[in-house]
């Protein structure tokens, strides 16, 4: 007996059947939608005719698979954002809708000092420094919530309560619907950036060793008080003062104690002058002062304070150091009307109280500015005048004071300078010894009196010996007997014509060394002179010990022959005392006849002067040379 089929049954048969016809006709097209890597599909093909129960399977499989897969790169790209979020220098704080913190890195925590879990569930706010006012943070939300971004830079305070500067950006991240879902904020400590720009800007107006403010910004201080000055008729000085040789206590005793008493004198000078007033550091040793409300006898007394108060002694490593200071002032308006006039009249001033002999103070003059911008040009001119063939040498005439004949020659320098013509020693030597020239100087002219003489040897005659005076610096200088032999032997020039002169207070001023360098000198066969001789002091100890063969009269006792009394006694003392030391006696400076016979009666040997013959150029003494009749050796 049959039995009446199952509908439910028929049902799953039936469906499994359409199941199966559609898996055969549209598999390959369902199998793109879920498969991607080959060999998948090559599986999923092999089991295509098995029927639709065996395909879903495999199917649900690589499902699985594919799952696994993508849920591991999740896994893995979760891991590299949390690693990169841990490493970067940059803070990094998320928080959510309600500006609730839900996450920070560890450079948050390194930068503000706290940890992740004090700040989960904290505003933000939590972190203000209270320095910003409520203005500043509604300005940041509006644009914040207007251009989903903030850019800037903002005080935070840190765990400890120490406030640092932070640069700061703030993006909105929105949800698909638009809402916004959280903020994140990355940030960065920008203290060391804003100690570093501090610096830049302490060096730019600021001296680094004493604090002070430097020139320029002295300058600004001196504009900013002329515009009410102006207005006003107040007046002003500016003051520059320089510690006088202070090169010696950097030289002698380190570049560390010189920094230390510029420290102090920088103290000392804040401690004296007024609120008002400023006090800065020009250069080296050199500062400006500037002082307000104060008439010229008030800043009179002012510098006589400034010069007690620098003196004072400074102790550095148990030694105790004295130093004074020069100083030179102008006033407002009348010295000049803006800082760099002023500060030009002042330093102006500071040369000449210099040139006076230092320890003092001088207002400003313009008759002496002239004179000293005079001063500038010569010394830049001197410079170079070597090496444009503009020193030249003029040759005076030293004759016997008996029977007159050519004895000796002195060499003079003479400086053919383009603008001014021709310059005697009178117009840069003593530039030249101030700015250091004066050994450049005096090399060239030793080279080239030696070049005069071996030229004149070479043209057949016979010169006389010429006499070269030498400066201190080029007397104290280590090699000085050393170039003198070398320019000899490379001349060929006998050392007997060559006569060095040396000043009398040069002579006496370091005896041992005096004795040992004249020594070396005469050794070489070269004559030596004592300069200017009765114008210092000399002990008659020490002369019997100096072997040279001249004292040289100083022209100042001469000048009055044979009238002054004193003059005549002092001149034959010196004649006297020099004799009977054996050494030759050589009058400078003579001009009359009268002087020319007084010199005679007292036994003068030599003399020099006018009466004679003027200093003349090298050709116009070779024909004195080619004139010249031989006496007796």
């Amino acid at each position: 007996m049959l039995r009446k089929p199952n509908m439910a049954v028929l049902k799953v048969v039936g469906i499994y059947t359409v199941l199966s016809v559609l898996w055969i006709l549209y598999s390959d097209s369902l199998l793109a939608l879920f498969v991607d890597q080959p060999e998948q599909m090559t599986l999923l093909q092999s089991v295509k005719g098995v029927g639709f129960v065996s395909a879903t399977a495999a199917l649900l499989y690589l499902l699985i698979v594919r799952m696994e897969s993508h849920l591991l790169e999740a896994h893995n790209a979760l891991k590299l954002n949390s690693r990169v979020l841990s490493n970067i220098r940059e803070g990094v704080m998320v928080t959510d809708a309600d500006n609730r913190i839900v996450m920070v890195n560890r450079a948050f925590e390194r930068i503000t000092g706290h940890r992740q879990q004090e700040v989960l569930g904290q505003n933000p706010s939590m972190l203000s420094s209270g320095r910003q006012p409520a203005a500043f943070y509604r300005s940041l939300w509006a644009r914040l919530l207007e251009e989903d971004h903030w850019q800037g830079e903002i005080l935070n305070r840190r765990k400890s309560g120490d406030i640092f500067p932070e640069r700061l950006s703030i993006s909105t991240i929105r949800g698909r619907n638009g809402d916004v879902e959280h903020y994140v904020a990355i940030f960065s400590d920008a203290t060391e950036e804003k100690e570093a720009q501090e610096r830049i800007d302490f060096l730019a107006h600021y001296d680094p060793l004493t604090g002070l403010p430097n020139r320029e910004t002295f300058k600004q201080r001196i504009e900013e008080t002329i515009h009410p000055a102006s207005r006003t008729d107040i007046l002003f000085t500016v003051l520059s003062l320089d510690l006088d040789r202070f090169k010696l206590i950097n030289e002698g005793m380190g570049y560390a104690v010189g920094d230390g008493l510029l420290r102090e004198i920088a103290q000392r000078l804040l401690s004296v002058v007024g609120e008002s007033d400023v006090v800065a550091r020009q250069s080296g040793d050199e500062f400006l002062i500037l002082l307000l409300h104060r008439d010229i006898q008030q800043t009179t007394l002012f510098a006589e304070k400034i010069m007690e108060t620098v003196s004072q002694p400074f102790t550095s490593d148990g030694q105790e150091l004295s130093f004074t200071c020069s100083i030179g002032m102008a006033r407002y308006p009348e010295d000049g009307q803006d800082a760099a006039t002023l500060i030009q009249a002042a330093n102006s001033a500071l040369s000449l109280t210099k040139r006076s002999g230092r320890n003092g103070y001088r207002f400003h003059d313009a008759g002496n500015q002239s004179r000293s911008l005079e001063s500038m040009q010569l010394e830049h001119g001197l410079r170079h005048a070597a090496a444009r063939g503009e020193l030249l040498l003029h040759y005076q005439p030293q004759h016997g004071a008996r029977d007159g004949r050519l004895v000796g020659a002195e060499a003079l320098l003479r400086w053919q300078h383009p603008e001014l013509g021709l310059l005697s020693p009178g117009h840069f030597i003593a530039i030249a010894e101030e700015t250091g020239q004066i050994n450049e100087i005096g090399s060239w002219l030793l080279e080239e009196v030696i070049r005069q003489l071996h030229d004149w040897l070479a043209a057949g005659l016979q010169p006389v010996p010429v006499a070269i005076n030498l400066s201190v610096n080029q007397f104290r200088f280590p090699s000085l007997v050393q170039d003198v032999r070398s320019i000899l032997q490379a001349r060929e020039v006998p050392p007997f014509l060559l006569c060095l002169e040396i000043t009398e207070s040069a002579a006496m001023a370091d005896a041992e060394y005096t004795l040992a360098t004249i020594a070396e000198l005469q050794q070489l066969g070269v004559s030596l002179a004592i300069d200017d001789f009765g114008s210092g002091y000399s002990s008659f100890t020490y002369l019997r010990q100096l072997h040279v063969e001249k004292l040289k009269i100083d022209q100042g006792f001469i000048r009055q022959l044979p009238s002054d009394a004193r003059d005549h006694a002092i001149v034959q003392s010196i004649i006297t005392l020099a004799h009977s030391l054996g050494f030759i006696t050589i009058a400078e400076g003579v001009e009359t006849a009268a002087q020319l016979e007084t010199l005679r009666e007292m036994g003068c040997d030599e003399i020099q002067g006018y009466l004679f013959a003027r200093p003349m150029p090298a050709a116009e003494f070779e024909t004195l040379l080619s004139d010249r009749v031989p006496g007796p050796e």
